[in-house]
């Protein structure tokens, strides 16, 4: 409970297995990681009350398992964790995403591989009100399990609103091929 930084993991780069923090009340910070480019397994944050931003993960590429952040009450946003680009393995992933009390966006989220995803679970974050970011749209388009989008702000209150969000974000390349001429 008294653990604020994780100062000493300076210079982790990989993790072969899975990263779990939890219930770390006076954490407030991930800044110790910036090294870190892959995990074998699981990302698990669960109750670190004083996280308010995931900076730290920013060199973070690979995460070989679930992605699981439930119950930070002071995160915000998901910064930090927009390099990842794949999660799971070949058999799909959990995308857990509950219980984050001042989580306002999904931001952060957008460059993950959306056909390693699994199951999808965006529920009871009570302020979080945008979920259209790539990734998720992407992965909406073709579910390949189970979707619960729920108790969240409106705009991202079910699967049916981020859709709708989603439709919006959709723009059709324009082929301008022999349509415009430029005169000086």
């Amino acid at each position: 409970s008294n653990l604020t930084s994780l100062a000493g993991l300076d210079n982790l780069f990989s993790i072969g297995g899975g990263l779990a923090l939890y219930n770390n009340s006076a954490l407030t910070s991930l800044t110790a990681l910036e090294d870190l480019t892959t995990i074998g397994d699981d990302l698990w944050l669960e109750g670190n009350n004083a996280l308010t931003s995931l900076t730290g993960l920013d060199n973070l590429t690979a995460i070989g398992g679930d992605l699981w952040l439930e119950g930070n009450s002071a995160l915000a946003n998901l910064t930090g964790l927009q390099n990842v680009t794949s999660v799971g393995s070949s058999i799909g992933v959990y995308l857990v995403i509950d219980n984050n009390d001042s989580l306002i966006s999904l931001t952060g989220l957008e460059n993950i591989n959306a056909s390693s995803v699994k199951d999808l679970f965006i529920r009871n974050n009570g302020f979080l009100s945008v979920c259209e970011v790539k990734s998720i749209c992407d992965y909406l388009a073709s579910p390949n399990g189970t979707v619960d989008i729920s108790n969240n702000a409106a705009g991202c209150n079910s699967q049916t609103e981020v859709e709708e969000a989603c439709d919006t974000l959709s723009v059709k390349d324009l082929d301008f091929k022999n349509e415009i001429s430029l005169f000086p």
